[in-house]
């Protein structure tokens, strides 16, 4: 059920300046600790009208009216771009929306492995116990077999070892099992130095954004697409100056914060390849 939020914009103290910027507070509320999905926020009447699309807790109540309290109502500035001494424009590239800050990840994929604990090691840094703990942002979406033109998933490692020529896997940002909303600029593929020469061309590599969504919603996206064995230093890289925004409150659901990678190989073939993705996302998600 959508909860509903009204504050009035001229009474004192609300907003501190008597003005509401919809554009730079849905940001804030994003880039805060609230979890719960923002659906919009709207200026009606006077009042500033904010809807999220599940209950807030006490908790979240609080931090939404410290949002509120703290609240400039300035629009965001627009990019300007930086002009050099002969008046041409440079190129401004935009890392990523306000209020959300990088985060590089790193993650290695073992191909054809059924077993999903081993076929991904996603893991961070806990500060509290100066270990290294799951992260689980990455999942295996399964190893896959040709059977008459269709590809189908194999259910055992024998299986996989004998005929596996497909491995796939998910990453969605989340927090607490949850997806969220985050940015991705760059990824990055380092390849399994044991990759065999006379395979170059056998191992391909396919990244899509938004799998699942279907045409109507604007269908998905395809990052990039490259063989493992021809290029140089074992790298494959896909580099941005500008971020896709990834949020599973839009309209295709959580479908729309997928990135899933496609990794074609020969038969049984077991390579640990490291994959690189440049996020960018609210700070405490991470």
């Amino acid at each position: 059920m959508a909860t509903v939020f009204t504050y009035t914009i001229a009474s004192e103290g609300w907003f501190p300046n008597f003005a509401v910027d919809p554009p730079r507070f849905s940001l804030e509320i994003r880039a805060s600790a609230i979890t719960k999905a923002l659906d919009s926020v709207l200026v009606a009447g006077g009042n500033c009208v904010v809807t999220f699309k599940a209950d807030l807790s006490a908790g979240e109540e609080a931090a939404l009216e410290a949002l509120v309290f703290a609240h400039s109502g300035a629009p965001i500035p627009p990019v300007m771009p930086k002009l050099r001494e002969d008046g041409v424009a440079y190129a401004v590239p935009k890392p990523s929306s306000f209020g959300l800050v990088m985060c590089d990840r790193d993650m290695r994929i073992n191909t054809c492995i059924v077993a999903a604990a081993d076929a991904v090691e996603d893991l961070k840094m806990d500060t509290s116990t100066n270990k290294e703990v799951a992260w689980d942002e990455l999942t295996l979406v399964g190893v896959y077999k040709n059977v008459n033109g269709t590809m189908t998933l194999c259910t055992t490692q024998g299986d996989a070892d004998s005929n596996g020529v497909l491995s796939v896997w998910d990453y969605t940002a989340k927090l607490s099992g949850d997806p969220l909303l985050y940015e991705m600029r760059d990824g990055m593929l380092y390849v399994d130095p044991a990759l065999p020469t006379a395979e170059g061309y056998a191992h391909r590599a396919y990244a899509v954004v938004a799998p699942t969504i279907p045409p109507s919603y604007g269908g998905s996206i395809a990052v990039f697409d490259a063989y493992l064995g021809s290029n140089p230093d074992n790298l494959i890289a896909a580099l941005s100056p500008q971020a896709t925004v990834l949020d599973p409150a839009g309209e295709a659901g959580a479908a729309g914060a997928v990135v899933r990678l496609y990794i074609v190989h020969p038969a049984g073939s077991k390579l640990s390849h490291v994959l690189r993705l440049v996020t960018y996302r609210a700070p405490g998600t991470f």
